[in-house]
Protein backbone atom coordinates (compact mmCIF):
# COMPACT_ATOMS: atom_id res chain seq x y z
CA UNK A 1 0.00 0.00 0.00
CA UNK A 2 1.05 3.39 -1.04
CA UNK A 3 2.20 5.99 1.66
CA UNK A 4 -0.43 8.32 1.12
CA UNK A 5 -3.14 5.33 1.98
CA UNK A 6 -1.03 4.22 4.63
CA UNK A 7 -1.28 7.87 6.48
CA UNK A 8 -5.18 7.78 5.33
CA UNK A 9 -5.24 4.48 7.46
CA UNK A 10 -3.70 5.87 10.26
CA UNK A 11 -6.39 8.93 10.24
CA UNK A 12 -4.26 11.44 8.69
CA UNK A 13 -6.66 14.65 7.78
CA UNK A 14 -4.57 15.89 4.83
CA UNK A 15 -4.40 11.95 3.67
CA UNK A 16 -7.86 11.46 3.94
CA UNK A 17 -9.02 14.71 2.34
CA UNK A 18 -6.73 13.65 -0.60
CA UNK A 19 -8.65 10.51 -1.08
CA UNK A 20 -11.68 12.40 -0.65
CA UNK A 21 -11.09 14.78 -3.43
CA UNK A 22 -10.01 11.71 -5.73
CA UNK A 23 -12.96 9.98 -5.07
CA UNK A 24 -15.02 13.49 -5.98
CA UNK A 25 -13.34 13.51 -9.17
CA UNK A 26 -13.76 9.97 -10.09
CA UNK A 27 -17.45 9.46 -9.16
CA UNK A 28 -18.53 12.00 -11.57
CA UNK A 29 -16.90 10.42 -13.98
CA UNK A 30 -18.09 7.41 -13.02
CA UNK A 31 -22.02 8.97 -13.18
CA UNK A 32 -21.54 10.37 -16.04
CA UNK A 33 -20.57 7.10 -17.66
CA UNK A 34 -23.10 4.90 -15.33
CA UNK A 35 -25.54 7.91 -17.31
CA UNK A 36 -24.04 7.10 -20.86
CA UNK A 37 -23.79 3.63 -20.57
CA UNK A 38 -26.27 1.77 -18.06
CA UNK A 39 -23.85 0.25 -15.77
CA UNK A 40 -24.40 -2.19 -13.19
CA UNK A 41 -21.37 -2.57 -11.58
CA UNK A 42 -18.33 -0.67 -11.24
CA UNK A 43 -15.04 -2.63 -10.76
CA UNK A 44 -12.31 -0.47 -9.40
CA UNK A 45 -8.66 -2.22 -10.03
CA UNK A 46 -5.50 -1.77 -10.64
CA UNK A 47 -2.76 0.25 -8.18
CA UNK A 48 -5.52 2.23 -7.18
CA UNK A 49 -7.37 -0.72 -5.34
CA UNK A 50 -4.92 -1.42 -3.32
CA UNK A 51 -5.88 1.00 -1.35
CA UNK A 52 -9.26 -0.92 -0.52
CA UNK A 53 -11.99 0.84 1.63
CA UNK A 54 -10.50 4.20 1.92
CA UNK A 55 -10.62 4.76 -1.76
CA UNK A 56 -14.13 2.87 -2.07
CA UNK A 57 -15.98 4.09 0.95
CA UNK A 58 -15.19 8.02 0.02
CA UNK A 59 -15.71 6.22 -3.77
CA UNK A 60 -19.46 4.77 -2.92
CA UNK A 61 -20.77 8.74 -0.86
CA UNK A 62 -19.19 10.74 -3.29
CA UNK A 63 -20.49 8.65 -6.22
CA UNK A 64 -24.60 8.40 -4.63
CA UNK A 65 -23.81 12.21 -4.54
CA UNK A 66 -23.02 12.65 -7.87
CA UNK A 67 -25.37 9.58 -9.46
CA UNK A 68 -28.81 11.98 -10.13
CA UNK A 69 -30.73 9.36 -12.79
CA UNK A 70 -33.11 6.80 -11.02
CA UNK A 71 -30.59 4.20 -13.03
CA UNK A 72 -27.62 5.39 -12.12
CA UNK A 73 -28.19 5.04 -8.33
CA UNK A 74 -28.49 1.25 -8.69
CA UNK A 75 -24.57 0.92 -9.73
CA UNK A 76 -22.58 -1.30 -7.54
CA UNK A 77 -19.23 -0.06 -6.93
CA UNK A 78 -16.86 -2.97 -6.06
CA UNK A 79 -13.02 -3.86 -5.84
CA UNK A 80 -11.29 -5.77 -8.54
CA UNK A 81 -10.95 -9.72 -6.86
CA UNK A 82 -7.40 -10.36 -8.82
CA UNK A 83 -5.59 -7.47 -7.63
CA UNK A 84 -3.38 -4.78 -9.31
CA UNK A 85 -3.44 -7.28 -12.54
CA UNK A 86 -7.01 -7.47 -13.02
CA UNK A 87 -7.63 -5.99 -16.17
CA UNK A 88 -4.24 -7.61 -17.96
CA UNK A 89 -5.80 -10.99 -16.92
CA UNK A 90 -9.26 -9.73 -17.65
CA UNK A 91 -8.02 -8.89 -20.77
CA UNK A 92 -6.17 -12.34 -21.81
CA UNK A 93 -8.61 -14.37 -20.84
CA UNK A 94 -11.15 -12.79 -23.37
CA UNK A 95 -8.37 -12.86 -26.21
CA UNK A 96 -8.03 -16.69 -25.40
CA UNK A 97 -11.86 -17.29 -25.43
CA UNK A 98 -13.23 -15.28 -27.94
CA UNK A 99 -13.42 -16.44 -31.65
Amino acid sequence: MPALAHAAARGDEIALAAFDRAADALASGLAATSALCDLDTVVVGGGVAAAGEILLDPLRKRYAEHAKLPYTKRTRILRAQLGRHSGLIGAAHHALTST
